[in-house]
């Protein structure tokens, strides 16, 4: 039973957390920032997020850095 315990946790453990992303793509960085504080991603990033478009939110000569 204490087996069972400990998987159960170590796969919980496992299958939660988080991740931390930067791209950068040496176009120059400019004041406009677009700021999305959460993104709802489903199976650890197996089903991902809806898209952002950059070019909506005043992004016209391209996006700099991301950071996610």
């Amino acid at each position: 039973m204490r087996g069972r315990k400990l998987s159960i946790f170590a796969l919980v453990a496992i299958m939660s957390g988080c991740y931390h992303v930067t791209v950068v793509t040496g176009l120059p960085e400019s004041t406009t920032t677009i700021d999305e504080a959460f993104q709802m991603s489903f199976v650890s990033g197996l089903v991902p997020p809806a898209e952002l478009q950059a070019e909506d939110e005043g992004c016209t000569e391209g996006v700099a850095k991301v950071h996610v």
